[in-house]
């Protein structure tokens, strides 16, 4: 269970990263 909450933050983390990053355009 802690595993899978612990994927899933990371997917959401990794989605709203890229998602930042392609919004703005200033993280390297």
């Amino acid at each position: 269970m802690l595993l899978a909450v612990y994927n899933f933050h990371n997917v959401w983390f990794a989605l709203i990263c890229s998602e930042s990053r392609a919004r703005t355009d200033v993280l390297p």
